[in-house]
């Protein structure tokens, strides 16, 4: 009896075409169950650490929406508790009657410097909050459950 027919099916029975396609889609779920284990088995420890975001050219309604004690989300995950805000005036770059450049205080749009406390921070290979990386100088869209704005992690401080 031959190995391989002239239809390509192994013993006359299964084609090698569908044994290459289970024998994937086996080692596909057997990786990810690998995977799904290791990674429960490796928790690691939660850090408490303050983040400093700033947001630049806020109309007033969003500058003025951020308060100490509100919770901050990004993508429906919960960050943390906001700290501090300071809310500042933006600056514009306006050419002056002399040819030179200054910087003036915008009268629409406002610069905030918000600081949150997380208790949440896994800092073991990156840092990510609830699987939100969240390094410093990237951009993501904040919100406190009312309003949303995007703004740049300026510094992370492990406590």
């Amino acid at each position: 009896m031959k190995w391989i027919d002239e239809k390509g099916r192994l013993f006359g029975k299964l084609n090698l075409f569908d044994l290459l396609i289970l024998l994937v889609l086996v080692v596909g779920v057997v990786g990810m169950a690998f995977r799904l284990v290791i990674r429960a088995s490796n928790k690691a420890e939660t850090q408490t650490a303050v983040y400093t975001v700033t947001f630049s050219n806020l109309e007033e309604c969003y500058a003025t929406a951020f308060a100490e004690g509100d919770p901050i989300y990004e993508e429906n995950v919960l960050l943390g508790t906001v700290t501090g805000v300071e809310v500042s005036p933006a600056k514009t770059a306006k050419l002056q009657l002399d040819g030179t450049v200054a910087l003036e205080e915008h009268l629409l749009y406002y610069d905030v410097e918000l600081t949150f406390t997380t208790d949440r921070l896994l800092a073991e290979g990156g840092y990510a909050i609830d699987g939100q990386e969240m390094l410093a100088g990237t951009s993501h869209i904040f919100s406190n459950g009312f309003a949303a704005a995007t703004g740049v992690i300026r510094e992370v401080q492990l406590s």
